[in-house]
């Protein structure tokens, strides 16, 4: 038994050294593009360019213009159910 909580406590210290002295992080691998010259640089494979600022604003108009046309078109359809569920009962009204 004693030998057996040794060998824990020396597996534990050693973990314990292991995460103090040799956890420094590594550098990940990152596949790049080929033909990298020394007046071109190397570019992650999913590298995107930054959008500039007029390039967000298009893209927040035209996210807004088609969630606006999204919302217009469901609200169309759900005009036309609830017309064609009630309409049976405008006679009797």
């Amino acid at each position: 038994m004693k030998r057996l909580q040794h060998s824990t406590s020396g597996h534990q210290a050693a973990e314990v050294l292991d995460d103090q002295f040799h956890s420094q992080p590594k550098s990940e691998k990152v596949k790049v593009t080929s033909g990298a010259t020394a007046s071109k640089q190397r570019l992650a494979v999913g590298y995107f360019k930054p959008l500039t600022q007029t390039q967000l604003e298009q893209r927040r108009k035209y996210s807004d213009y088609s969630r606006s046309r999204k919302e217009s078109e469901l609200e169309l359809r759900r005009d036309a159910e609830v017309h064609s569920l009630f309409w049976k009962y405008a006679d009797a009204v």
